[in-house]
């Protein structure tokens, strides 16, 4: 698994990829407290570096299949095995990333990734 330093790096990425508006919502933020941590103005609370973490991992799994745009269209839709709710939804919240449900979304993005080959 990555170090904290390279999330850090990442996290951006997915800021300037998913928009500022669904990543902070997503890490339960709004933008410009978000942009302030990204930013290095305010120390990164662990709850809120555990959860861009998180959507790091979650945004790579789904770019294997996806395009950005898709991406961001799949946090919108409700889902079955999601009790009817949108990974949005859940990660809106005060979640934690370790909770059944944002595993459960994770879960859900790791099984679209395309089989690799051994």
């Amino acid at each position: 698994m990555p170090n904290r330093a390279w999330y850090k790096i990442t996290w951006h990425k997915v800021y300037k990829n998913l928009g500022g508006e669904l990543t902070a919502q997503l890490v339960g933020l709004n933008k410009k407290d978000l942009t302030a941590y990204l930013n290095e103005r305010i120390k990164v609370p662990a709850i809120i570096g555990d959860r861009l973490d998180f959507l790091v991992e979650l945004y790579r799994c789904l770019r294997r299949t996806y395009s950005t745009d898709v991406v961001k269209i799949w946090f919108k839709r409700k889902r079955v095995s999601l009790d009817e709710l949108s990974p949005q939804e859940i990660l809106s919240n005060g979640w934690r990333p370790l909770a059944k449900l944002p595993q459960m979304v994770l879960r859900l993005a790791i099984d679209l990734e395309p089989k690799r080959k051994r």
